[in-house]
């Protein structure tokens, strides 16, 4: 036994880890192996998936539809003036995105903190 190492504090996070606590947002609580350790269930897996992929959407449309909007933009200037040269569209559009990516990088910090909180308490919670 290594000096100055509590095992019984281990102990207590393991029982904790193992312990189901209520489900407050009305999903599936896992099923037991017969070892004592949870097991995931399918509708489990389907609902951490399905928030990775809102929250995915969450963090990336905004970027997506900026470039999407300078794309059009820059496309009708390219249209109407008839100047067909390929860096037109690319130096604007990085330039936009890189702007926009630095107001918009405290929500999708947000974004993606909630959702690593949302999957840290599902592993605590064992769930």
């Amino acid at each position: 036994m290594a000096p100055g190492i509590d095992h019984s504090g281990a102990l207590v996070l393991r029982d904790a880890l193992l312990r189901r606590a209520p489900q407050d947002e009305g999903i599936l609580i896992s099923h037991r192996h017969r070892n004592g350790h949870p097991s995931v269930t399918g509708p489990e897996v389907l609902d951490v998936a399905r928030d990775g992929i809102f929250t995915f959407l969450k963090v990336a449309s905004p970027l997506m539809l900026i470039a999407l909007a300078v794309g059009v933009v820059i496309s009708l200037i390219q249209a109407l003036t008839q100047i067909q040269e390929q860096t037109l569209v690319a130096v604007p559009k990085i330039i936009v995105l890189g702007l926009a990516m630095i107001l918009l990088l405290p929500f999708m910090g947000d974004a993606l903190a909630g959702y690593m909180t949302r999957v840290a308490s599902r592993i605590a919670t064992g769930g």
